[in-house]
């Protein structure tokens, strides 16, 4: 592997993450020490709770509080789990526009792709192709070995198989799948589209992660906690991670004088 570059995606990707979990690192301080406070009030070793940011103070009473401190983990690994989820759909969008304006846009990369086509094409001569092309017409039973020598002077002579001419369109479609593209077809968009190597358990573990992110999202119960969170943040830094280099490597290269 070439040297390890860090995509601007996977930079914005790291640093919302960071964020989010440093805000949650401040919330479980706090809430102990809230909790404190509480018993003080109750117990009348303190006179009233701290005043609050942007909210009025004296809205609610400790028993109010006491009922949101005994859930708070569960609220906390709620919009934990919503927003991890909502930061890796972000990154790998990201990452593929990035990599779309590195080559110029998308009717740029279009026309390389075409480019490279047609320079397939003319460059081809042809002078195997006739004979050798109409052998490899009609498949028959047993002339397998036959077959690999037609194609393999058809290589040698430079002849664009029609996998080779569809790249130009290949491309088109990649860009527009982009652009509508839902959280359940994003492992098949990268497998497909950049022969990303996800191995398929992780892919089942992703889309579970996605249905729990849905029921989330749609008010389902849902078991989650800060040891899961963690879990599924392990899961999503490798795989922001793989992503990243995997890209890196062998798509942000410049292909302007290759055509």
């Amino acid at each position: 592997m070439t040297q390890y570059r860090k995509s601007k995606a996977l930079q914005t990707h790291k640093r919302q993450v960071q964020e989010a979990f440093n805000f949650a690192v401040f919330v479980c301080h706090a809430a102990p020490e809230f909790a404190e406070v509480l018993d003080k009030v109750d117990g009348g070793g303190a006179a009233k709770l701290p005043t609050p940011v942007y909210f009025q103070p004296n809205k609610n009473d400790s028993a109010f509080f006491r009922k949101e401190l005994a859930s708070f983990e569960y609220r906390l690994s709620s919009y934990l789990f919503l927003s991890l989820f909502s930061f890796f759909e972000a990154f790998v969008r990201s990452i593929v526009q990035e990599l779309i304006d590195f080559h110029g846009g998308p009717d740029n990369l279009i026309r390389l792709a075409n480019a490279r086509d047609a320079r397939r094409i003319a460059e081809f001569s042809g002078k195997n192709s006739v004979a050798y092309k109409m052998k490899l017409r009609k498949r028959v039973k047993g002339k397998d070995a036959k077959y690999k020598k037609y194609t393999e002077i058809l290589h040698a002579d430079g002849f664009p198989f029609p996998t080779e001419r569809l790249a130009g369109y290949g491309t088109q479609m990649l860009i527009e799948r982009h652009k509508k593209l839902s959280a359940s077809q994003i492992p098949a968009f990268l497998v497909e589209g950049f022969h990303m190597p996800l191995d398929p358990g992780d892919v089942s573990k992703y889309q579970i992660y996605r249905d729990r992110r849905n029921d989330l999202a749609h008010g389902k119960p849902v078991k989650v906690n800060l040891k899961g969170i963690s879990r599924m943040n392990e899961f999503f830094r490798q795989w922001t991670f793989t992503i990243n280099s995997h890209l890196m490597e062998h798509f942000f290269v410049l292909e302007e004088f290759a055509t």
